[in-house]
Parts: C-alpha cells; structure tokens; sequence
C-alpha cells in the first residue's frame, strides 16, 4: 500500500508529508483521615486478631481532601510526569473503593474491607497507605500471616516513613502470632513473570500476545497484589512512554525513519494496556492517540489518519504535518493546502513552505498529485 513520506531526498516526516501496636488497633476518624493516631500502648489483655468492644469509631461525613504534597514530592512527581499515575503518592487514592473500605472497616465487616483494600493495592500497588490499612484488617480478621506480608510491604514501600517504628512494632507483635511466618519478597511464580516482562521490554516486545504488556496484563489477573506489580506496571509504562516518543520523533526526523511494524507494535501495546483496570501514564491518551494516528498514516488508512489525530494535534507541528501529509493521501487538496498554510504562519520549518509549493503545482495540474505523493513517498 503506498505511503507518504518526504519530500524530495530528503528523510523524516518529509519521509510522511513528515506507635498503635496490633492489639488496640481500630479505624477512628483521625485514621480514616492519615491523621496522627493514638498512643500506641495497648490494653494488656487486648488479644491480637480481636475487634475491640466498643463500636469503632464512624467514618467522617466526606472524604477528606488529599495531602498537599511537599515541595521534594512535587519536583519528582513533575520529573516523571509521563511516566506517574495518580494515586501513588500520598494517603488512600481518592476513589470510590477507598470509601467502601473504611465503611467496611469502620463497620468491623474486616473480610469485606480486606476485598475493597486488596482492589486498591492492585490498581495503585505502589501505594504503601493501602497496605498499612490492608494489614490492619488482615489482623483484626485473624489472618496473621496476610497481615504480616502486607506490613512488609508498607515498610517496603516507605523506608523512611515517620510511623515506621509504630508499624514495626506492630509487624513484630503480628509475627510473635505466627506459627510459621511467611518469607519475605514475592513469591518464585511473580519473580519469574517479572523477569519475563522486562526481558520482553528489553527486546523491544511490548504488544501482541507475547509481548511485555500482555505478560503484565496476566500478572495482575492473578492473586499476587504487592510491591512487584508496580515494578512490572512502571516497566511497561516507562517502555510505552518512551518508544512513543521515540517513534513520533523519528518520524519526524530527516535524519531518521519510522516503521509500520514499529507503530503497530506501541498501538497494539497501549490498547491492550487500556484494558486494564487500572490507572495508565499521564501522557497515555495523548501519546497512545498520536501512535495510533501515525500507524494509519503509514499503513495508507488517511481518512482515519486523520481523524484520530485530530484531538492530538492541535500544538504539535509535527503531528498538524501529519494530518496535512493524510489530508492529500485522501485527495482532500484543499484542506490540506488550508492547514500547511496555517502551518507557514511564524518560524515555520522549510519543509512546509517547500510541502505548500509542491501542493500548489499539484492544483494546478491534477496529474501533479500523483507526481507528489511519488515525491513523497518511501519505496
């Protein structure tokens, strides 16, 4: 199927037209909210996996408005932007299940709590809030050893966090419960699939079937939730990401080139990571779009070429190069000759006012366009 490229010899886009210890443990509103809690000294005959006797402590009327993140947070969440999802950082993510969670808790319904609290480790596995809360209600539902995996987590998560000599004593108080204590780390089957996943990335295999997103995919359909989600999670991200990037940049470069099997591969990656439940890149929609919207370019698909990259676009030149590159692939002259003149307007990149000549000939002449889209394509 033809494909445009550049304009003339020249390579690019011209190539396309261009311390509470465990035992006294209860959900007050000052915990619901990530509040300071109690003195951690306990009842001396408050046992472990026991719900205290009075009614705990109802949940505030709204959910409480996130930390304001400190200026450290800010600079490292703004240098990792594209990458970052909400909810990592903070207290509980702002979200619907967080509410049914300390409901449940609240209600001393532990088993329905645990469910709601396991749902937010799975989509924000890099939370370490979830897991304090996920171990605490492991505890009052005396599952010792659940409890004692996801207060290694939190602590895990945040080495350097203030309560850690509070949870601490909680996790040693939990472990002095247990029979048989669990190890340490995920489990051998999660080690492997993490090794298979960034080995997948490291070659470049991101969509399809065997590829990088798809192994992700399956791994958080298991029963694992912790800490090795994330690490599988920011892998693929951070390689979807990336190679987006890369890819737009190539295809704009003279110096460069983009492949067809490279665009299908990121547009096949990203769909199949949008079908799973949990948050995606900040940069996702409009990198995922941009792709996509160059993989139907180069395939010769230019009417829906150009409206995909429509809502994308707009203050990109070199995806507005893209759509004027579709626009005369679909023989739609004047819309084309109407963007690459709105293109001109400043400093504009000489390829335009080159690509806005050749355009013009090819008016004049019909038999013109056939000789431009030969100009402009790669064999």
């Amino acid at each position: 199927m033809d494909r445009l490229h550049t304009l003339g010899a020249v390579r690019g886009p011209q190539r396309v037209m261009g311390v509470l210890l465990v035992g006294v443990l209860s959900w007050s509103p000052a915990l619901a909210q990530d509040a300071p809690e109690p003195s951690p000294a306990p009842p001396a005959a408050a046992p472990v996996a026991t719900p205290p006797a009075a009614t705990p402590a109802a949940p505030p009327a709204a959910t409480p408005p996130a930390a304001t993140p400190s200026a450290a947070q800010a600079d490292a969440a703004s240098a990792s932007a594209s990458v970052s999802v909400e909810g990592d950082a903070g207290g509980l993510p702002d979200h619907p299940t967080t509410v049914l969670a300390k409901a449940a808790y609240n209600a001393g319904k532990y088993g329905e709590a645990i469910g709601h609290f396991r749902s937010l480790a799975r989509r924000w596995p890099a939370n370490g809030a979830v897991y304090r809360a996920l171990a605490r209600a492991y505890t009052w539902d005396a599952k010792t050893n659940q409890a004692i995996t996801a207060y290694r987590d939190y602590l895990t998560l945040a080495p350097d966090a203030g309560d850690r000599e509070k949870i601490q004593a909680e996790l040693d108080l939990v472990l002095r419960k247990s029979k048989r204590p669990p190890k340490a780390g995920p489990p051998k089957a999660v080690t492997k699939a993490l090794a298979r996943i960034k080995k997948r990335v490291e070659a470049g295999r991101l969509g399809g079937k065997d590829g990088a997103v798809a192994a992700h995919q399956k791994l958080m359909g298991g029963d694992y939730i912790g800490p090795a989600l994330a690490q599988a999670r920011d892998a693929v991200h951070g390689a979807l990401v990336s190679r987006s990037e890369a890819a737009i940049a190539a295809w704009w470069s003279p110096a460069e080139q983009v492949s067809a099997d490279t665009t299908s591969d990121l547009s096949l990656g990203w769909k199949t990571l949008s079908e799973i439940d949990a948050p995606a890149p900040r940069t996702a929609r409009t990198l995922s779009t941009a792709v996509a919207g160059l993989d139907h370019l180069l395939a010769g698909r230019y009417a829906e070429a150009i409206t995909v990259l429509e809502p994308v676009a707009p203050g990109d030149l070199r995806l507005r190069y893209a759509q004027a590159v579709a626009l005369l692939g679909a023989k739609r002259l004047d819309e084309a000759k109407q963007l690459l003149t709105a293109l001109t307007r400043g400093d504009a990149d000489p390829r335009i006012h080159l690509a806005l000549g050749l355009l013009g000939g090819a008016n004049a002449k019909p038999e013109g366009l056939d000789r431009l889209h030969q100009a402009l394509s790669q064999p």
